[in-house]
């Protein structure tokens, strides 16, 4: 990490002449930047999340502590709160209810809060998953606490920046598209295999915590497979060695939708270790280490964020494909054990409580979800709250060139997938099974068309 604690340190550039002040320009006043972190991690045993149906993974050690952490930017009257947590999932009625408390303390609006999770697979369930592990009471408080406590903590710890810098790294040797289908997509949708990192650097560089961050990488946090220890996966392990380094930072996932760690393809499914989690961690970071990095202008740099609502299509069989549904999930859980009964059972669950919707007609022909847009000066960060696939992402990219945009998964909470069309012809897990997992209906094909329109309207209008 010598590269990174070499930036550190000379994060304010070349020494000034005494007495000379320095040259500014800063109408809407000095750019300040805090962070604060806040440890989440379950004190009772309790089901972790993900993986599959009724695993029963009650959790029998911590591998490493979960957090929330929270980075405040402020610039004049705009002050932006980005939390990041250490868990799969967040409902979006639980973010809701969380912003109306921010708004209410502290008076920033919710368009300027961004609350997102990593979808770490080793940590208890905050969100309610069709037999994808039980929630515990204790979850969802212990993490508004630790959120309220994060925050405060950044806001105690705000100062003035005095440099910025943009870092990006490739690391496509790390992931691999999951689908069967994947040789048919062109590489630039298959992975995003590009690190991003945004620095900024406050007095005393030299200091442990000086330098705050956020960091970005597309790639399931599912190292570790489905074993019985509390961790944050790969992402922890990244945001461990950067703190090594005198860098505070947050992740936040990118278009990690169809993107497995390679250990996956190596070692075969489930079966990486924690020295994996580590390993991958560690790498990430020395990639970053040994990019070059980008100043930033620190006199231009504005600070803005926004949120609306848009209307996804929602797919409602009928209730006759429901009954052939039900019918057959019934005879394959007699006819195969073990995991696949399993699977086949939760689809039984869900194709009756399929049937009762439908027959009640008050069923709704779209779900309404919440986007968000921040802009820290050139980077664009817009949050979905969804497992977003790679060539959504680079979709979306390519529309708002050269804006540099980091296209977020699960921020404000996830609802389903967000699979391009060519998933949903192909039936595959994410846009045929996992819908089932987070609620009743999946969505239309056109769904990726939907979300993209609406970040370009909204994008357009602004």
């Amino acid at each position: 990490m010598a590269g990174l604690r070499q930036a550190v340190r000379h994060a304010h550039g070349p020494e000034r002449r005494r007495g000379t002040p320095p040259a500014r320009s800063t109408p809407k006043g000095d750019l300040r930047c805090g962070f604060g972190v806040a440890d989440i991690t379950p004190r009772k045993p309790c089901e972790l999340a993900g993986y599959g149906p009724d695993l029963g993974r009650t959790w029998d050690e911590v591998l490493d502590p979960l957090f929330v952490r929270v980075l405040v930017l402020e610039r004049g009257d705009v002050r932006l709160v980005i939390g990041s947590f250490d868990v799969l999932g967040l409902t979006p009625a639980w973010v809701r209810r969380l912003k109306r408390e921010i708004t209410r303390t502290t008076g920033i609006g919710p368009g300027q809060v961004f609350l997102a999770a990593i979808h770490t697979h080793s940590a208890p369930a905050a969100e309610p998953l069709r037999h994808w592990g039980k929630q515990v009471r204790e979850t969802l408080p212990r993490m508004e606490r630790g959120f309220f406590t994060a925050l405060s903590r950044a806001e105690r710890t705000l100062q003035p920046v005095v440099g910025m810098s943009e870092r990006s790294a490739r690391a496509a040797t790390l992931l691999f598209n999951r689908d069967p289908f994947a040789d048919e997509v062109s590489p630039e949708e298959r992975t995003d295999p590009t690190l991003k990192a945004l620095l900024f650097h406050s007095p005393g560089a030299r200091a442990a915590g000086a330098t705050r961050a956020l960091v970005t990488f597309g790639c399931h946090p599912v190292v570790l497979g489905p074993n019985r220890g509390v961790s944050a996966d790969y992402p922890g392990a990244l945001l461990g060695e950067l703190k090594a380094a005198g860098i505070e930072a947050l992740f936040l996932l990118g278009t990690h939708g169809d993107a497995d760690p390679i250990v996956q393809r190596r070692k075969g499914w489930g079966r990486g270790t924690h020295a994996d989690v580590t390993q991958m961690g560690r790498t990430l970071a020395s990639r970053l280490q040994r990019s070059r990095p980008k100043p930033l202008a620190l006199e231009s740099f504005s600070l803005a964020g926004s949120q609306w609502n848009a209307d996804l299509p929602l797919d409602i069989p009928s209730l006759g494909s429901l009954r052939r549904v039900e019918d057959e999930a019934r005879r394959k859980v007699q006819a195969e054990p073990g995991r696949q009964a399993r699977m086949h059972a939760m689809m039984v669950e869900w194709a009756r409580e399929a049937q009762a919707a439908v027959r009640s007609r008050t069923v709704p022909r779209t779900q309404q979800v919440a986007l968000q847009l921040l802009r820290l000066g050139p980077v664009h960060i817009l949050g979905i709250p969804m497992e977003v696939y790679a060539g959504v992402g680079a979709r979306l990219r390519e529309a708002l060139a050269p804006r540099a945009l980091w296209v977020v998964s699960g921020a404000n909470g996830t609802v389903n997938y967000l699979p391009t069309p060519l998933a949903y012809e192909r039936g595959v897990y994410s846009a045929h099974f996992a819908p089932k997992i987070y609620g009743v209906f999946g969505y239309r094909p056109t769904v990726s068309d939907v979300v993209v329109d609406s970040v370009l309207g909204h994008v357009r209008i602004r």
